[in-house]
């Protein structure tokens, strides 16, 4: 009995953790710097980010301001501040 609760709780456990791949950042999206000279900017626990990207992807981005987002995409640069 024993065995079989702790066998349930690692199953439960492993279940919810979640994974992200090396080439993901998760961070929040603002608006950074002064008109007219604004920019995008990604901010992670350890760094800040300019985000460098065509102008599709960056109008999609701008409207996601303020939200915890994960940036997986290769189409969008990120350059340290």
């Amino acid at each position: 009995m024993k065995y079989i609760l702790i066998l349930i709780t690692i199953l439960m456990f492993s279940c919810t953790i979640i994974t992200y791949s090396d080439d993901c950042l998760c961070g929040i999206i603002y608006v950074s710097g002064n008109e007219p000279f604004t920019f995008l900017a990604f901010n992670t626990r350890d760094c800040i980010y300019k985000i460098e990207c065509s102008d599709n992807i960056k109008k999609e981005l701008w409207q996601l301001q303020g939200q915890n987002i994960n940036i997986c995409d290769y189409d969008v640069i990120l350059r340290k501040q």
